[in-house]
This record gives C-alpha cells, structure tokens and sequence, in this order.
C-alpha cells in the first residue's frame, strides 16, 4: 500500500494522493488550504488536528485522535473516527460508522448557534433554543444545561422533522458523543 507522510502543518492548495495520508504526530493544527484526497484512507496521528478550507474525501476509513474540520463536505468510504469534534459545513457521509466527541455542521460558532437556535425555536424547542443562543454558554455549559430539562432527551430524539444528520449531531450532544453510530 502506498503511504504520504505530511510532515508540515501547512498545504497550500489540495492535498490529493492515489493510497494512504498519514499526518504525522505532534504537528498541532495542519491547515490545509484546498482539498484532501486519498484512495485508501486518511490517519491523523496523536496531537494533532487537520483544517481543510475544502472537502475530506477518503476511500477508505478516516481516524483521527483529534479534531477533524472540514470547509465543505467529509466523506468515507469506511469508517469515520475522531478522539475530538468533527466540524463539516456541507454533508458528511460514511459507510459504516462514526465516533467522535461532538458532530458540529459549522465551523463558524455564531452561525451554527443561530441555525441551531432558530431550528429549535420553529420545532417547539424553546427552552432548548434559548439555552444555545445565549452566547454566555460554552458547549460544556450548553449539553449540561439541556440534558437537565425533564423529557428533553426524548422529546428531542422523537421529533420527526431532523434529518439524519441533525439527529446524529443532536445524539452527540445529548450522550457527549457518537460511538460506532450507524445510519439507519
């Protein structure tokens, strides 16, 4: 199997490569400025982090033991893993599983807020979407404050208007993660 081993923690333009990227340990954050491609996979070593301004696309699985954050869309042919949050701004596929600590659908916090809040508000979510749109709540704050609202877990997880991937992001927060999550 071929290998790349990324060694720098900056790429301008797309990495793109016919077999397996490997981003070495300890590079911290590794911004990326295009694309990331690769036939056979993509592993994120430990300490650190990959920032693509465009799509993560992977033939086979994608594992990192930090945060993964992608521009636009992150998509497997395998298994999805990160020891840290999965940010994406488009759509997010996989074929098997996912895991990570916290599915976030922006990378932009005001704007995911807003979305998050006026979604809620417009699903009967009230309570919820206040407690997201008030910019005083970090993530921590905000999963604590909601799983203590009586029934909330499971009027949340019954609502029928999520899509798939809202609901994923939604579990995420109410469990603090995905483990091995399937898509129905």
């Amino acid at each position: 199997m071929k290998e790349k081993v990324i060694k720098t923690n900056k790429i301008k333009g797309d990495l793109k490569f016919d077999g397996k990227i490997i981003f070495k340990a300890g590079l911290g954050r590794v911004e990326i400025e295009g694309v990331i491609e690769a036939s056979l996979g993509i592993e994120i070593k430990d300490r650190t982090n990959i920032y693509s301004g465009g799509n993560i696309s992977s033939g086979g699985d994608i594992y990192s033991s930090g945060y993964i954050s992608s521009g636009g869309n992150i998509s497997s042919g395998g298994y999805i893993s990160s020891g840290g949050n999965i940010f994406f701004s488009f759509h997010i596929r996989f074929k098997t599983k996912i895991s990570c600590t916290l599915l976030r659908i922006l990378r932009d916090d005001e704007f995911e807020r807003s979305f998050w809040a006026e979604k809620l508000s417009l699903f009967g979510f009230k309570k919820v979407a206040e407690i997201i749109g008030d910019t005083n709540n970090c993530v921590n704050s905000i999963r604590g404050k909601i799983i203590r609202i009586n029934g909330i877990q499971k009027k949340l997880l019954a609502c029928k208007y999520w899509t798939k991937t809202e609901r994923m992001v939604i579990i995420s927060w109410l469990d603090g993660k995905l483990k091995d999550y399937k898509l129905e």
